[in-house]
């Protein structure tokens, strides 16, 4: 596994009746989806050497009321989810608010800190460790802030693209924005695309940040100054693409984003990397 159009919600939010916004807010649904989320990367370099990795996560998202300000959803882990994995996520179950824009808004904070307190009781730790990067299966930073839960959803939010021919699409790796092209050929529904360049200082500065974090395991208090100086003399290039694809409906249901980058290091060796990230949305039928 980005981040509004609330003043127009706020608007229509107070006209309205109580009456109607109760009605609107206990409105029933049964409504849940599987989002799942997948990469791959593949490197190789013009010296032979060469790596590829793969993974995937999936969430439960299920509607909980269809509202006048936007649609309140909750999002868990799957249902086959071990104890093992849920005591670890205190994140989830998560209850937003997704505005008209995308925008999300937790609703759930109290819930979520509670749990955040148990867990760090249960590591014997205190919110003193927030940041801290550590090392299990994988290597992730303690996050002690419920709220940034919101980031990672908005992050596999299919519904806050403008789908349409012509529409701006960004990424926090590209330089500017492409605008989407309509395809045509796609019997199940419709298929959107761009290509755009890749932001060389971008791309410098998220691989600083590795470094660092590398550096921070390793015991090597490593700056994030002196690591964009080391950074700074590579050649990158290539672009990142992406394809959507939509129902018949024309919601969306599959996000398909390409990184391909390609880096000219200081001691002339070319490395290209490919990354290739998949978000799906699907129907759960019961």
């Amino acid at each position: 596994m980005k981040t509004g159009m609330i003043g127009v919600a706020v608007g229509l939010l107070l006209s309205l009746p109580v009456t109607v916004l109760a009605q609107a807010s206990a409105a029933p649904t049964s409504e849940t989806y599987a989002i799942t989320q997948s990469y791959r990367t593949f490197e190789e370099a013009s010296d032979g050497s060469s790596g590829s990795s793969s993974g995937s996560d999936a969430l439960l998202e299920r509607v909980i009321a269809r509202r006048v300000d936007g649609v309140e959803l909750e999002y868990d882990l799957p249902m086959e989810a071990a104890p093992d994995d849920r005591a670890r996520n205190w994140q989830f179950p998560a209850r937003v608010l997704r505005r008209g824009g995308g925008q999300m808004q937790l609703l759930n904070t109290g819930q979520l800190e509670d749990r955040l307190a148990a867990w760090l009781k249960a590591a014997n730790w205190d919110r003193s460790v927030s940041g801290r990067l550590i090392v299990t299966w994988n290597a992730f930073r303690i996050e002690c802030d419920p709220q940034s839960i919101v980031e990672q959803l908005e992050e596999i939010d299919l519904s806050s693209q403008d789908l349409s021919d012509g529409a701006l699409y960004v990424d926090v790796y590209a330089r500017g924005a492409g605008r989407l092209t309509r395809e045509e050929g796609n019997p199940g529904g419709t298929t959107f695309s761009a290509i755009i360049d890749v932001d060389p200082d971008k791309v410098r500065l998220g691989r600083a940040e590795t470094d660092v974090a590398v550096g921070e395991l390793m015991q090597d208090t490593t700056s994030l100054e002196i690591a964009l100086r080391e950074r700074s003399e590579e050649q990158i290039s290539r672009s990142i693409s992406v394809v959507w694809e939509t129902d018949n409906a024309g919601v969306a249901r599959k996000r398909t984003k390409t990184t391909a980058i390609e880096t000219i290091r200081s001691d002339g060796t070319v490395e290209t990397r490919t990354a290739v990230e998949v978000v799906e949305r699907q129907r759960v039928h019961k």
